[in-house]
């Protein structure tokens, strides 16, 4: 498993979904949406906290089900890789760059899944560019 997995490099994406779940109180249909997303984003963290990967992927499956984000293709991204699903990790790396193209982490997520297994994560591409802020 890559070096990145073990660690805890992803931490500001994590504060952005922590941003996004507690952004604003629910009313309305479409808030109601994202407060189920938002619910199941929670989840997820808690799941990826606790080292249960099945349980992250359901819940940020369910979480895009509700109300499509990039937080949540991102880290579902990463934890495909975690569970060794590289296609799918690249599938949803594919899926947040079509929302965010500009977003740099995907970029260098994307660039680290094309190398060969033995080369990603290490040197200077060990960690993800909002790490290195």
């Amino acid at each position: 498993m890559p070096n990145f997995c073990k660690n805890d490099h992803f931490v500001p994406v994590e504060k952005k979904i922590r941003i996004f779940l507690t952004k604003r109180p629910f009313c309305g249909e479409k808030n109601q949406e994202i407060g189920a997303s938002r619910n199941h984003l929670f989840d997820a963290r808690k799941a990826i906290r606790d080292g249960d990967t099945a349980k992250a992927i359901a819940s940020l499956n369910a979480s895009i089900e509700s109300q499509p984000n990039v937080w949540a293709y991102f880290e579902l991204a990463v934890q495909h890789l975690k569970a060794g699903d590289e296609q799918a990790a690249l599938a949803n790396c594919e899926k947040v760059l079509e929302l965010k193209p500009e977003m740099a982490d995907a970029l260098w997520f994307k660039g680290e899944l094309q190398k060969p297994e033995p080369r990603r994560f290490i040197g200077r591409f060990k960690n993800p560019p909002s790490s290195r802020k």
